[in-house]
């Protein structure tokens, strides 16, 4: 509720600037929205892969029992 709560008060407050602010303060953020884009589309996908990606496979499946690999005789 608490977070819910805090980005309201920021919903509110954008809602309230006027467009030279807006204007302002979106330019002031503009290459720190493309840094993160930029990240998110292209390393967070291969960190996704490289680690969580085989950590959430693990969890998925069943544990490996000895010998469960053996051929049927």
């Amino acid at each position: 509720m608490r977070r819910f709560d805090m980005v309201y008060d920021q919903v509110v407050r954008l809602c309230r600037m006027d467009e030279r602010e807006l204007a302002r303060m979106s330019a002031g953020a503009q290459e720190v929205l493309a840094f993160n884009a930029c990240w998110g589309l292209t390393e967070l996908p291969r960190r996704l892969e490289e680690t969580l990606g085989p950590a959430l496979v693990q969890r998925l499946l069943p544990p490996a029992r000895a010998g469960a690999d053996a051929p049927a005789s």
